[in-house]
Parts: C-alpha cells; structure tokens; sequence
C-alpha cells in the first residue's frame, strides 16, 4: 500500500469514514492530511485540550481550516427534571421518522422510568444518574475555563500560534445538527466523548446560551488570532439555523479596535444567513450602529423576514435616511416591528420606502403605506 502513489491514496480516503481513519495505518500521512485538513472544536475544555494538543503534535502541520461549533453548555446545571425532558425531546427528535408523534413526557419523568418510555434498555437507573453528573461535570469545567479564568482565550491563543499553515476560521452553528444525517461517530472526539457520558448533545439546549451565541465566539476569535498572530486570509459566519441572530453585531468597540489587527490579511469574508423563509432577529439600536460603521462604502440594504426586539421600522428607516447615503433599499417577505405590527409591503409600497431611504423623495410614504395595508392596492397617486 506504501507504494502507491499518494494522490491515489488521497482518492482512496475519500471514500472510507472518517471514523475508520485512524486503524488504517498504511494511510498515515494522507489520512492524518484529511482528517485534520478541518479541525472542528467548540469552547469547552475537553475540546480546547484536544485543540491545543493538536497544535503541539506533527498533524498540526495539516490544519488549514479551523470550524468552531456556536454550541455552549447551560451556565448553570438543570435540575434532574429538566434535563430528563431534554434529553427525552432529543431522544424524540433523532428518532422523528419512525415514531413521528410521540408521547409528551410524562410527569414523573425519572431517572428510573425514562428508558421504559423512550424503549432505551441502556438507560438504566444506574447510567442515567451517571449521565447526570457527567454533564454536571462538565458544566462546571465549562464555568472553570469561561466564565471564572478566562482560559478559552488563552487556551484558542495557543493553539493558534503553533498551527502554522492555519487560513481559515468558519463559526457556524450547526456542527452536530442531526439534521445533517450525521452520526454521532462522525463528530470530534470531544463531542463524542461528551455524548456518550453525558447523552445530551448540546445542541438540543442551544436556546438557553442564545445571547452569547456569535458574540461570545467571534470575540474570542479575534483576540485569540491577534495575540497568536495568525494569518487568517478567510474568515466565514454560517448561521444555518438562525441561532447567531444579530448577536455577532454587538460586538465590543475595544473587539473591533483588534479586530483590525486579527483580521488584517483577511480577503475573503461570509457571514451567511438562513435560506429558508424564517426571520431575521435584531434590536433597531444595534443594527443601526452597525450600518453606521459602514456607512462609508455600504450601499444597498436587504431586509427579509425581519423581526424586532426593539424599536419601529419607521423609526430605523428614518435613522437609515439620515445616516446612511443608500442607493438601494430592498424589502420582502414579512416584516414584524416589536409593537408587534406585521407589514407586508408589496412592490409599490417597498418602492416608495427605498425612495424616502435614498432621498430620492423627501417625505415618508404613510399614505402609501396605510393605503397598501387596508387594501392592498398596487395603485400609487
């Protein structure tokens, strides 16, 4: 096998799992090429250890892309009751296809009776109560390297600083979406460790961290890349199942102030949004600011699906006109004001917005707008 060439031995990989790489030894340097080509990791401390550890070995000549998973533990540990509904929910929704609608949770959901209502025969009493103080455990790590000692930086920083050929860094939210017909040996070690102790993956518990998805993780990104001296030349934000939000817009000056140092041989950058009809989440005061730190080459403007935890739109289109000198101004599908007003516009009524927006006109449509929302008229006077 050692005599083949190493671009077939590169094709022949590509075909065995990921999982199996590492029993084949005649496949050492390519396999160690592919496996660890993208690195995944997510801000706990098993996985920054195996991050690190990475950095320090042979293979981490090969990374190239590193992919940071949005996933966060509770700061706090759930009570048994909770944790036993989430995991009955996860249990539920891994196995939606062949049991579509099944039983709510009882009650007196139990260490003792939850492998009885799901059909899970190794979820013994015994391994249940274990399976609780795993993820206990690992909470409180998660709380030790955070929230109290601040190691994660410190930990990313390091690990960054020896990954020489590193290039790319992806914060994406949905590294262990099952979704993605991914088992759970096609994850991290990390992750798989954590599955297998804890069984509650932490996807199924990202709404409880939802304010520090994005924020928490670029901001550690980019103090880790300046003070490691990485040189980032792509740097990609993947929010598939719109858990980011606008969080990654809130960012701290003194985060932007080094960011200009992280990020200053990036030339490629994404911040990719959901593609499905589901609504973008922000608060007027955030989003504004963040145009107005643009406004020196932002042109065009596209709202879709938009939802606001605060403020008006009538409100942030004036600040827009004011602000901003827009050539462009585009808005579809629904969009939701936090006085809970549902706005539709259709093609006329979206014209007259872009107009008042790019001082193309000088007062705001209302008429048009009122007008469009009794009846829905395409007619302008």
């Amino acid at each position: 096998m050692d005599a083949l060439p190493l671009d077939l031995l590169r094709s022949i990989i590509q075909y065995i799992p990921k999982r199996d790489l590492p029993a084949c030894r005649s496949f050492n340097h390519p396999a160690a090429e592919y496996l660890y080509n993208n690195t995944t990791m997510w801000i706990q401390r098993q996985s920054l250890e195996r991050l690190l550890n990475i950095a320090r070995s042979d293979i981490g000549q090969y990374v190239r892309r590193l992919t940071l998973g949005l996933e966060l533990l509770p700061k706090k540990t759930p009570s048994p009751g909770s944790y036993l509904i989430y995991l009955y929910h996860q249990h539920c929704y891994e196995h939606r296809n062949e049991n579509p609608r099944p039983r709510p949770p009882r009650p007196g959901l139990s260490f003792a009776n939850i492998g009885h209502l799901t059909g899970r025969t190794d979820w013994t009493e015994k391994r249940m109560v274990a399976a609780y103080g795993s993820y206990k455990q690992m909470i409180e790590d998660q709380k030790l390297v955070v929230e109290v000692t601040g190691m994660d930086v410190v930990c990313l920083a390091a690990s960054l600083s020896r990954l020489d050929n590193l290039r790319s860094i992806t914060i994406q939210s949905d590294n262990y979406n099952f979704n993605q017909d991914r088992s759970p040996a096609d994850f991290p070690r990390d992750i798989s460790v954590l599955h297998k102790k804890a069984l509650l993956m932490p996807f199924y518990t990202r709404h409880i961290r939802q304010r520090d998805h994005g924020a928490r993780h670029l901001s550690h990104v980019i103090r880790a890349t300046a003070v490691a001296g990485a040189k980032i030349t792509e740097l990609a934000l993947s929010d598939s199942d719109n858990t980011m939000a606008t969080r990654v817009l809130s960012l701290r000056p003194e985060d932007l102030t080094i960011a200009i140092v992280a990020f200053q041989k990036v030339k490629k950058s994404y911040f990719k949004l959901p593609t499905s009809p589901r609504s973008f989440d922000l608060h007027e005061l955030e989003f504004m600011e963040f145009l107005l730190r643009h406004r020196t080459t932002l042109q065009v403007v596209k709202l879709f699906c938009v939802e606001m935890y605060s403020g008006t739109f009538a409100s942030l289109l004036r600040a827009m006109r004011e602000g901003l000198s827009l050539v462009g101004l585009e808005l579809t599908g629904i969009l939701e004001d936090a006085d809970g007003s549902f706005l539709g516009y259709s093609y006329t009524a979206a014209k007259a917005l872009e107009d008042y927006v790019t001082k193309r006109s000088q007062e705001f449509p209302i008429e048009i707008l009122r007008r469009h929302q009794r009846g829905g008229s395409e007619e302008v006077e």
